[in-house]
């Protein structure tokens, strides 16, 4: 990005932003994983990873979760 166009956006919002890096550990997935959350999404392992990955990462980034069947996101964005 060019220094001008960085110093437009700035001074445009008239006020000051900020972002907080969080680094995590590799998530490496382990057997204790498995057990615990292998039937919250399904019955497969890549199933109990992919929540357990979700669930970190809303806990950790303060977002809350949306269970919206991607079917309705994909309705309500046709209006648009």
């Amino acid at each position: 990005m060019r220094l001008f166009d960085l110093f437009a956006l700035m001074f445009s919002s008239l006020s000051v932003y900020h972002s907080t890096l969080h680094v995590l550990p590799p998530f490496v997935p382990n057997d204790f994983m498995y057990r615990e959350h292998i039937g919250k999404e399904g019955d497969e392992p890549w199933t109990a990873f992919s929540w357990a990955t979700r669930d970190l990462l809303c806990t950790m980034g303060g977002w809350g979760k949306i269970d919206q069947p991607v079917r309705e996101k994909l309705a309500y964005q046709a209006f648009m």
